[in-house]
């Protein structure tokens, strides 16, 4: 199986949505559900010069999306990625991690990739851990990760 990340399209928007208003996706990544805001939450997403923004294809559809965020460029940049729940545990999510991470690399030459996530969340720090992430610290019910 094999995963690409692409530009968002308006085929996009139903998925996009779903993830966007389901609560308990949502309080994984430590945000409230939104209803309506998607093209809102895009066009900031897609037109913040210190990020990035992909979705993530498998098979041609949406399977979610990965972002790049606070990035300072030859310093740091902060990933964060959303798998759809019925496409979790497929190995997804660790393709997408990896295409985002070099994307971070390469295109703004960061050097440290970071992320937050839920000290709960213990299947996504295995994958971070698995994929040379550590700890580097707590935020509250969050443990801040990075890979030099």
């Amino acid at each position: 199986m094999t995963i690409k990340l692409r530009e968002w399209t308006w085929f996009d928007l139903p998925v996009l949505a779903a993830l966007r208003a389901d609560a308990e996706l949502q309080a994984q990544l430590m945000a409230k559900p939104k209803q309506n805001d998607v093209h809102e939450w895009l066009a900031r997403r897609t037109s913040d010069p210190a990020g990035a923004f992909f979705i993530i294809d498998h098979e041609g559809a949406c399977a979610g999306f990965v972002q790049l965020t606070q990035v300072e460029r030859g310093e740091s940049a902060w990933v964060g990625i959303c798998v759809a729940p019925g496409r979790q545990g497929q190995g997804i999510g660790a393709q997408a991690l990896s295409l985002i991470e070099a994307h971070a690399r390469e295109s703004f030459a960061a050097r440290v990739v970071k992320l937050k996530v839920l000290q709960s969340n213990t299947r996504a720090i295995s994958l971070y851990e698995r994929h040379g992430f550590r700890r580097s610290g707590d935020d509250g019910d969050a443990c801040l990760m990075e890979k030099v």
